[in-house]
């Protein structure tokens, strides 16, 4: 949706308020990504997997993440779970941390020069 994303379909990318959005700061045109919404996705995959390694809880791949855990770790069937501990499990959690962390390196690329990040950055 962004150019500066350079049509990026899977992995870490600037994130906006909503596909409809048209408030770009000053006026009503095209709405751009935002600094907050970019930087809510690396808190979130952090809870998520803070939860796993809090509770020890298996990782179920159903209908509903399948493609979200396919897009990090290659494709992988519904059904298939991985117990806490097997490689998988490390794996699959290891990936989500680096694409957390993917997050964080768009505001960086984006921030002022002096590190201030505006409410939104140019599309």
């Amino acid at each position: 949706m962004y150019r500066i994303n350079g049509g990026e379909k899977r992995g870490p990318a600037a994130t906006g308020r909503y596909a409809e959005d048209v408030y770009d700061g000053i006026r009503v045109s095209l709405g751009n990504p935002w600094y907050l919404t970019t930087l809510t996705v690396p808190h979130v995959l952090f809870l998520a997997s803070s939860h796993f390694y809090q509770t020890g809880e298996s990782i179920v791949i159903s209908v509903t993440n399948a493609a979200f855990w396919s897009d990090l770790v290659g494709e992988v069937p519904v059904g298939t779970t991985w117990q806490k501990g097997s490689q998988e499990w490390k794996a699959a959690l290891e990936a989500l941390e680096k694409w957390s962390d993917g997050f964080w390196e768009v505001a960086r690329r984006y921030q002022e020069k002096r590190g201030e990040l505006a409410e939104q950055f140019n599309r």
